[in-house]
């Protein structure tokens, strides 16, 4: 039963709901990381100016550096 609550049939197709939300985690964070990646470079490692080009707070940039383990040094010049 609990397969069947799962999965959801959409026009002829079988939906399965959970690799369809962790597919859309996976892609969601590649991009947030190569983002993230190209406004530490744009501005030589500074993160609050790297969150400020995005959009998003400094706590938030620096939340998402570690969780994607992104090495900040690496674009300090």
């Amino acid at each position: 039963m609990a397969l069947e609550q799962k999965k959801n049939k959409v026009g002829s197709r079988v939906v399965d709901h959970d690799a369809l939300r962790i597919a859309y985690r996976v892609i969601v964070e590649r991009v947030e990381k190569g983002l993230i990646e190209k406004a530490l470079g744009i501005t030589a490692g500074n993160q609050i100016v790297a969150a400020k080009v995005l959009g998003i707070n400094r706590n938030t940039i620096r939340h998402k550096i570690r969780r994607f383990g992104i090495k900040v040094t690496r674009f300090k010049k």
